[in-house]
């Protein structure tokens, strides 16, 4: 669905009714609770395994990506 500005009344009313549409779907039953043994997850492995470096993640937010500043780090 594409509106321009000028048609907020006719994407909210998409929204709407698309959501309505799922809605009527009902839920996915997605058995997600045996997928994951969320205490079983070794946090500190995951960091490391996706890129993080072995120092674990940041304390606070913010770092050499200037796109991560806080507001406080960006004064």
């Amino acid at each position: 669905m594409w509106a321009s500005a000028a048609e907020g009344v006719r994407l909210a009313n998409e929204i709407a009714r698309v959501t309505e549409e799922v809605r009527a779907l009902g839920p996915l039953n997605w058995p997600a609770a045996s997928l994951v043994d969320i205490d079983g997850v070794d946090l500190e492995a995951a960091w490391e395994a996706t890129g993080g470096d072995a120092g674990g993640p940041p304390e606070t937010a913010g770092g050499v990506n200037p796109d991560h500043a806080t507001a406080e780090s960006a004064r």
